[in-house]
């Protein structure tokens, strides 16, 4: 699988996960939605950061690197983090 390919299927499923969440329902439904989107974005999240960004940072003439990704990302794992403890 191309790798944009692989990281865009990886958003439509965290996209997916994210809708079976906000349907849950509290409790143990809604407690392994959790896990599973947890668990989901953290691996995305590693993969583009580790793996993808510097790759292309390192293959593009500008060597840009890729900020506004790596925001979203700390925003991100400080919502997993508040979600996770509420």
């Amino acid at each position: 699988m191309h790798a944009i390919a692989m990281l865009e299927r990886q958003h439509e499923h965290l996209s997916e996960l994210l809708h079976e969440f906000k349907e849950s329902l509290p409790g143990d439904e809604r407690a392994s939605t959790f896990k599973k989107l947890q668990r989901a974005f953290l691996v995305h999240m590693l993969l583009e950061e580790e793996i993808f960004y510097p790759t292309v940072v390192n293959n593009t003439p500008e060597g840009q690197p890729f900020a506004e990704g790596y925001e979203e990302h700390a925003e991100t794992r400080m919502a997993i983090g508040r979600c996770a403890r509420s």
